[in-house]
């Protein structure tokens, strides 16, 4: 018997969201347009949501990264950390 029939629907479904994600994040880092990255980046999101949910359900617990989110933004492309930063000034500026 192979590892495949071993595995459960829920193993399945983990293993398509992390390839989901895995595809998803070679696309951000492409040459796409603004547009198609925030797009990417939405997906992205929801995709990593759906598979901390899945591992919630398989008993895993989610595992929480401390690192603060300067450092998070600062790996992203020029131009993607450029379009953050103008959007939570904007953000700030709307609330004052």
């Amino acid at each position: 018997m192979s590892k495949a029939e071993f595995e459960s629907p829920l193993d399945k479904l983990i293993a398509i969201e992390w390839d989901i994600i895995h595809d998803l994040e070679r696309q951000l880092h492409s040459d796409v347009s603004h547009a198609d990255m925030v797009r990417i980046s939405n997906s992205l999101a929801y995709h990593a949501n759906t598979l901390n949910k899945l591992l919630a359900r398989r008993g895993e617990e989610p595992t929480v990264d401390n690192e603060p989110l300067a450092s998070v933004i600062a790996k992203f492309p020029r131009r993607v950390r450029k379009a953050v930063v103008g959007l939570v000034r904007k953000w700030r500026r709307s609330r004052l």
